[in-house]
């Protein structure tokens, strides 16, 4: 029988994130462990492919939830799964400037305020394309302010496309799936003529990845989980992390083409992840990775948000050059703060969530009265 932890969930859906947040955490040690020393020969080691694996996945995740909850109750579990975590990131930066009042590594207060009502209001992701990136120091939420931006946007419009009335679920799916081809094929060739994938409008702009987010959100709607696997279409998973490995490095000076590519290995994936159904997971070794990158995966929201906190806290008590070789306690204290947090924390709050969005459905009459049984 399943864990309370794991019910309900896809095994290799869990393992993607897993994937997705080791490529984030790899590419951030160059920049703010290594303070833009590159210790890694490896092409992933300066990849932003991690966070397009991400959004794709968070556009089915989130479309599935949608689909199969009522409006208050969808935000409630939204709410509930990202806010505390996020919170907790934020106070710990301004615990970092309190403490130590190093303004070249927590932020200068004045505008780390900025920057963090920016945060709260979601609109970072502009916030940091209109500021430039130095000296602000709380870069990482610009992709949460992006999704909360999908989140806020996008259900109404789903809701009432997936109405029987009106078209239904896999009208829906045509929808999204037409947006993201607009998007990556039509638009996008344009918008990034003259760019590299480094650019920070290719990066931040909301409706660069949006493409991502749809894409996520047409699976949901379009590809059910026949829980069938094969040989030949773990080989194109395959095929496709390398495609994530590499794509923003061979391709940096086409990033339409690079976006393209990135989207069309993310997109494989999820299908491949989902079509194989929640159960599904390898045998053998590959069994056990997929199961360690699945226990990785289900703590990537909280080790996203306070990786990046956890490196200047390292580098605030060693007062020095750090060695490649420190990258092993830091992954190891990242990972026991990370099950801390997700323990304590996330998991809790976001159970209850959970909980009090499925009173909601069974009850439409549920009110604010009713929320004080899950507490």
């Amino acid at each position: 029988m399943a864990s309370a932890e794991v019910r309900g969930r896809s095994v290799r859906i869990d393992a993607l994130r897993g994937l997705a947040i080791a490529l984030v955490f790899a590419t951030h040690l160059q920049g703010y462990f290594f303070e833009g020393r590159s210790p890694f020969p490896f092409p992933f080691a300066r990849t932003w492919t991690g966070v397009d694996l991400f959004f794709v996945i968070s556009g089915c995740v989130v479309t599935e939830s949608v689909l199969r909850s009522r409006p208050l109750g969808f935000y409630i579990r939204r709410a509930t799964r990202l806010l505390p975590v996020s919170m907790l990131g934020l106070a710990w930066v301004w615990a970092g400037w309190r403490l130590t009042g190093n303004t070249w590594r927590w932020g200068e207060p004045s505008l780390l305020w900025r920057e963090t009502v920016a945060v709260l209001l979601y609109y970072y992701n502009f916030f940091y394309i209109s500021e430039g990136q130095w000296p602000l120091k709380l870069g990482w939420y610009w992709s949460l302010s992006l999704e909360e931006q999908f989140y806020i946007l996008f259900p109404p419009l789903a809701w009432w496309i997936a109405r029987p009335k009106v078209g239904g679920r896999r009208a829906l799916g045509v929808v999204a799936l037409t947006g993201a081809l607009v998007i990556a094929f039509l638009l996008k060739p344009v918008w990034f003529e003259g760019r590299t994938t480094l650019d920070p409008w290719v990066k931040y702009w909301s409706a660069w990845k949006w493409d991502r987010l749809l894409a996520g959100a047409a699976i949901a709607a379009l590809v059910s989980a026949s829980r069938r696997s094969s040989k030949g279409r773990a080989v194109m998973a395959i095929a496709a992390i390398a495609i994530l490995l590499v794509a923003e490095s061979v391709w940096a000076e086409t990033p339409a083409f690079a976006s393209a590519a990135v989207l069309g290995a993310s997109t494989w994936l999820v299908v491949w992840a989902r079509g194989a159904g929640p159960a599904a997971r390898g045998a053998g070794l590959s069994g056990m990775v997929e199961n360690v990158a699945a226990w990785l995966g289900r703590r990537a929201y909280g080790i996203y948000v306070i990786h990046i906190p956890v490196q200047w806290t390292y580098l605030e008590i060693a007062r020095r050059q750090v060695g490649s070789w420190e990258v092993v306690p830091l992954v190891a204290i990242t990972l026991v703060l990370a099950e801390a947090v997700y323990r304590a924390l996330e998991h809790p709050v976001t159970e209850w969530g959970r909980l009090a969005a499925r009173g909601l459905r069974k009850n439409p009459q549920f009110g604010a009265s009713d929320l004080r049984k899950y507490s």
